[in-house]
């Protein structure tokens, strides 16, 4: 864990030749750039975890493996509650509060310095397939969650990261449609989601309209990417927000009529009774989320 640590710090400090911090969540906005690749990958997590926020009242949330604070950010906004973001790695703690002003805390996810049922939601998005022990992981979440755990994780095995160019970005841990259900015998209620279609997922690429550099592990061969950077061109006048919501939008109705996808979410709540219908806020459409971002940030700025 500790060398997990250091390697985050020195990835949350990451910066452009021209001093713009690189982000990890698309905190910039829609082909703003300066964050790492799958766009689409991290809109449609993001939509589907409002869409279930939205079907619940609650009061405080947990974001645990925050990153930078882009989704903890995003639940204040939208619904106004007390929220907080933890990360094992300081400086993105130190992101999250010098780009959002949320409050921060950092934390070994094994280990979580929160009272028992402090926080009405716990989230966790894309973390436990990194950690060293998921099961002890995930009764620190419970523990600490009073109505519902909201987790979402990669459909991958832990072969497909293994060639990674970059070791701690490779998962330690993968994950299929039910290996919660064990939790099923302490009366918890588990719902599992598909996410991210593959089918859509050329799509969204196309729709990005980035520059893709030609990575050892990709299953595209180069003479694709090769295509495909050469007409960005072409890419950024045919597409734009509207396809990229589209495809957002209905990602869940495609995973759910063909099982060729990315990404699980599992919802596991505590209390079955406090699912209650939220009638304060509308729905948030794809397009809100897309439209969500903050001006670039410098590491040499700092929270008032």
């Amino acid at each position: 864990m500790q060398r997990t640590k250091q390697w985050l710090d020195e990835r949350f400090q990451k910066t452009s030749n021209d001093g713009i911090y690189i982000a990890h969540q698309p905190i910039y906005g829609f082909r703003k750039g300066y964050c790492d690749y799958g766009l689409y990958d991290r809109y449609v997590l993001t939509y589907q975890i409002i869409q279930i926020l939205l079907r619940h009242q609650f009061s405080s949330i947990l974001d645990v493996g925050a990153a930078e604070g882009y989704k903890a950010s995003l639940v204040k906004k939208i619904f106004d509650v007390e929220v907080i973001a933890s990360d094992l790695s300081t400086e993105a703690c130190k992101r999250a509060k010098d780009i959002y002003k949320i409050p921060t805390v950092v934390a070994d996810i094994h280990n979580l310095p929160f009272k028992d049922n402090e926080f009405d939601v716990v989230l966790c998005s894309e973390t436990i397939e990194h950690v060293s022990d998921w099961k002890v992981a995930l009764e620190e979440l419970l523990r600490v969650s009073a109505i519902m755990v909201i987790i979402t994780v990669p459909n991958d095995s832990i072969q497909d990261t293994q060639n990674s160019i970059d070791e701690n970005q490779r998962h330690i841990n993968s994950f299929s449609s039910g290996d919660f259900e064990y939790l099923k015998s302490r009366v918890f209620k588990i719902i599992h989601k598909r996410m991210v279609s593959k089918l859509l997922l050329i799509l969204a690429v196309i729709a990005e309209a980035s520059p893709r550099d030609y990575l050892k592990t990709a299953l595209i061969p180069r003479f694709f990417v090769d295509i495909y950077n050469k007409l960005l061109s072409l890419w950024k006048v045919l597409t734009g927000k509207r396809l990229m919501a589209a495809l957002i939008t209905i990602d869940s109705i495609v995973c759910k009529l063909i099982p060729f996808y990315r990404s699980h979410q599992f919802v596991i709540y505590k209390r079955d009774e406090s699912v209650l219908k939220n009638q304060k806020i509308n729905n948030i459409s794809a397009k809100q989320i897309i439209d969500y971002k903050v001006s670039y940030f410098r590491l040499d700025q700092k929270s008032n």
